[in-house]
């Protein structure tokens, strides 16, 4: 059983393919419209106008997500793939540059970073009875 996103998405899914041409219905294997149809949400009040465009329609991000997924698994031949893949990629590589821009956190950025490279060294001296000290407490811990 799949969630109810994903189920309502089914059903808005089943509405675009009963109104798409047989052209593109003979395209999509039976085995995924069988799964659409065993699966949608059939109390799912779908709001899709077939007289309508589907880009000037309010649907759900799972369906756009599902109609991406048949356009590239089914209706494309390998070249428009290549071409879609690339478009995907330069869609994903701007959304990532852009939520990085957005909440960079660059914990180094407008820091003066000193140089301290320069910084004397301490050496601290044991003096002679604590070395002496130390010697016998390894010369014991070795028995």
């Amino acid at each position: 059983m799949l969630n109810n996103t994903y189920a309502k998405a089914l059903a808005e899914i089943k509405v675009i393919l009963e109104n798409s041409e047989d052209d593109i219905i003979k395209k999509i294997p039976k085995k995924f419209i069988l799964f659409v149809q065993e699966n949608y949400d059939k109390n799912y009040l779908c709001n899709i106008n077939p007289n309508i465009s589907i880009n000037n329609q309010t649907i759900l991000d799972e369906t756009k997500y599902l109609i991406a997924l048949i356009y590239r698994s089914y209706l494309c031949d390998e070249v428009q793939k290549k071409e879609y893949d690339i478009t995907l990629q330069k869609n994903e590589n701007e959304y990532q540059n852009n939520i990085r821009a957005k909440y960079d956190v660059d914990i180094f950025k407008n820091k003066d970073i000193k140089n301290y490279t320069n910084l004397p060294i301490v050496i601290e001296k044991e003096n002679i009875f604590k070395r002496i000290i130390k010697k016998i407490k390894l010369f014991i811990k070795g028995r």
